[in-house]
């Protein structure tokens, strides 16, 4: 093979294309773990521990974030990454095995490019309003969060964000590299700081901002499920970022240090100045926090470590994209899709400004997907196929595929959807807080993981594998497999 066609097959397999080889993947453990904290560190983690103290106090609040964010990483984590690093394919092309391949694109309808769409208008967002704070401080002028300058600087951050994208995986990891650290380090003065200010005693009795119910055991739940819901918000990325790693440890554990230790570390630093400063907006307390110079500096930073995430989130948005499109928009040229991508955030952001004022709201609303999507995931990959999935009929052509399903779709994990996200509706309803009794005791995500996976299994075992779908090994059935593709060869 050519070196010029050595290139062509790597930028192909780069781009989702084709399975990554273990030689063709450039993140090591820490590489990849400083991806994650690159992720996790931005702003959305000291929103979300704002958002967190508005339901509990500190003490409290501080085992909110630990419990919700260890929950949602784990589940989330073993859902897309292990298979993501085992065999180095692109977490939507993967999905067709679960799902079938016009199932797939249904869920990266529903779970990208709506989520991302909305991820990338909230952290654009969420720049402006630092750029527009940090000029406030050195003008000595007022913050205007609805201010034009807003609008122009999350405009800009978008812009740079597709720029960086444009240039593929290579300019992320140096983003990411050089960002991840300095941010965490940024973490550790904020604390210093806050701590300097009041005495441990002091902040650990400080209370809810707004707690909107009297029972504190339902306020608390409510503060996990908030944090439940940013561990499964990871579930439409990770997967693809995961992909360019070594191999299914490298690709599982840093989750835990980056993902989960990086995300608790910068909500408990929103916790902790929300409840201090009596305001959940970072943009706001990062200016009392430290004085003049530092705030300056943790603006400027913070706002930039925006600008990683939504380079992470939109990198894996259009590798995804392009496995899930017809040939015609898959043969536009990757600049010109990313730029394409980027117009619907623009358009959001300057005619739907309020999505970062419920930023919350529009996060618990994800896990009411994300949490059913990772069950049926763990259910399939581990349950059902005992973690051995065939490339071949992966990538075959929808005829001759065994993920075909029923006209590309597979009836047990849509039904399987359906239900995990009926049941958190239910038992919790994030856009009024109205929840059932069971809410308090076992939050939604964890019974609707949970009862998505039972439904998928139950249907695929008495059902779809019965029909020779799904190429579901024979333990699962004892019917025959389909007869054009006996021979697949499975991928170890």
């Amino acid at each position: 093979m050519s070196s010029t066609q050595n290139a062509e097959r790597k930028l192909a397999a780069e781009r989702g294309d084709t399975p990554l080889l273990p030689s063709e993947r450039m993140w090591g453990f820490w590489e990849f773990t400083y991806a994650n904290s690159a992720l996790a560190i931005a702003t959305w983690a000291f929103l979300i521990g704002g958002a967190t103290a508005l339901f509990v106090g500190v003490q409290a609040g501080i085992a909110a974030i630990i419990i919700g964010n260890i929950l949602g990483v784990l589940i989330m984590a073993l859902s897309t990454c292990v298979a993501s690093g085992k065999y180095g394919t692109e977490q939507f092309t993967f999905l067709r095995s679960m799902f079938g391949a016009n199932g797939s694109r249904l869920v990266y309808l529903l779970a990208v490019v709506f989520l991302t769409m909305g991820w990338l208008a909230v952290l654009g967002l969420m720049f402006g309003r630092s750029i527009d704070s940090l000029t406030g401080m050195v003008t000595e002028r007022a913050a205007e969060p609805q201010g034009l300058l807003v609008y122009l600087a999350a405009f800009f951050a978008i812009g740079l964000t597709a720029f960086i994208v444009a240039r593929g995986p290579t300019s992320i990891k140096v983003f990411n590299t050089i960002l991840a650290p300095t941010l965490v380090i940024i973490m550790g003065v904020m604390l210093y700081l806050i701590f300097s200010n009041s005495s441990f005693a002091e902040l650990m009795a400080l209370p809810a901002l707004d707690a909107p119910f009297e029972d504190k055991q339902l306020n608390f739940m409510i503060a996990v499920e908030v944090n439940m819901a940013a561990g499964f918000s990871w579930w439409p990325y990770i997967g693809n970022l995961a992909r360019l790693s070594k191999n299914q440890r490298t690709a599982f554990w840093p989750n835990m240090i980056g993902v989960f230790g990086a995300a608790v570390l910068g909500e408990v630093v929103g916790l902790l100045a929300a409840a201090r400063f009596g305001n959940s907006d970072p943009t706001v307390w990062m200016t009392q926090i430290g004085g003049f110079a530092f705030g300056i500096v943790a603006l400027g930073f913070v706002a930039f470590a925006n600008v990683t995430s939504m380079a992470n989130i939109l990198y894996t948005s259009i590798v995804g994209l392009r496995q899930v499109v017809g040939s015609r928009l898959r043969a536009l040229k990757w600049e010109l899709l990313v730029v394409l991508f980027c117009v619907a955030p623009v358009v959001i952001i300057f005619t739907l400004p309020g999505i970062y004022d419920g930023f919350f709201i529009f996060l618990v609303w994800t896990s009411a997907l994300n949490s059913a999507l990772a069950g049926i995931g763990i259910a399939d990959y581990f349950i059902l196929r005992g973690q051995r999935v065939s490339l071949r009929h992966i990538f075959a052509p929808a005829p001759q595929s065994a993920f075909r399903y029923w006209h590309g779709f597979n009836p047990a994990a849509l039904l399987a959807l359906v239900a995990g996200f009926v049941v958190y509706v239910l038992i919790f309803n994030p856009q009024t807080l109205d929840n059932a009794a069971v809410f308090a005791l076992v939050s939604a995500s964890l019974p609707s993981c949970a009862l998505a996976g039972l439904v998928h299994v139950v249907f695929t075992r008495f059902f779809v594998a019965r029909t020779g779908w799904g190429d579901y090994p024979r333990r699962v059935t004892e019917t025959r497999e389909p007869a054009d593709m006996q021979s697949a060869v499975r991928a170890e």
